[in-house]
């Protein structure tokens, strides 16, 4: 069970409705833990496997969204910029 203190709430919110569980949205993290580790679904080693899974998503998400704004910000700034490499509001 330590390897459920790795996931963020949004994560254990995941895994208990992924194990047919229904947190409520007032739920803390201890109770979240103790709701995916009651559910009759539970089984360590596959639990363990799904949080894995979907910190490694929320991970690559936020990797991408990263990303997609500095490339969006690398845009702006090039709009911004005249043909002789100045600012255009210099």
């Amino acid at each position: 069970m330590t390897f459920l203190v790795k996931g963020k709430k949004c994560d254990l919110i995941v895994l208990a409705t992924k194990i047919g569980e229904e947190p409520r949205p007032d739920m803390n993290i201890m109770g979240l833990k103790a709701l995916i580790t009651g559910s009759q679904s539970y089984e360590e080693e596959f639990v363990k496997g799904m949080l894995d899974t979907i910190i490694s998503s929320r991970k690559e998400e936020a990797e991408k969204e990263e990303k997609e704004f500095q490339l969006e910000k690398m845009r702006i700034e090039a709009g911004m910029a005249t043909p002789n490499g100045n600012l255009a509001d210099e």
